[in-house]
């Protein structure tokens, strides 16, 4: 389900990973003049410096990163799971190969979520403002 477009070169949405739901952002970006696409998705306030070991060991089984963001500030969260894809020529095989990052790095997030977070299935609205503050630039 995708949010109005709010800054140009992103887009936002939520994954229906039944019956739970995931939050993403997709933005574009580049690698040596080669267009990309990074996805991220919140995983909410985990406290990652004192989940560091749990965390490793997640991280060890999945393709994508896990991105710890140790901060005073006040966030809806301080944990997001986050991979990129170039992309090629094609349209077609864009499509294709974005589709299949939205759905690897939800699935990983919403995973990790449900490790980290018992119980917890927060929706967009509960990251929506700190997402709007992320940009392709803040790796």
């Amino acid at each position: 389900v995708w949010e109005p477009r709010a800054a140009p070169g992103q887009l936002t949405g939520t994954a229906r990973l039944h019956p739970r739901t995931q939050p993403f952002k997709l933005m574009l970006t580049s690698h040596n003049s080669w267009p990309a696409i990074r996805c991220m998705s919140p995983v909410g306030c985990v406290n990652p410096e004192a989940n560091a070991e749990s965390l490793v060991q997640f991280n060890r089984r999945l393709p994508a990163k896990i991105v710890a963001l140790p901060t005073d500030e006040a966030r809806s969260y301080d944990l997001t799971v986050e991979s990129e894809v170039l992309l090629a020529a094609s349209a077609d095989s864009d499509a294709a190969r974005v589709g299949l990052l939205i759905d690897t790095v939800t699935r990983q997030a919403d995973q990790l979520e449900h490790e980290q977070l018992p119980g917890a299935d927060q929706p967009l609205s509960r990251f929506k403002h700190d997402l709007a503050q992320e940009s392709a630039d803040d790796e």
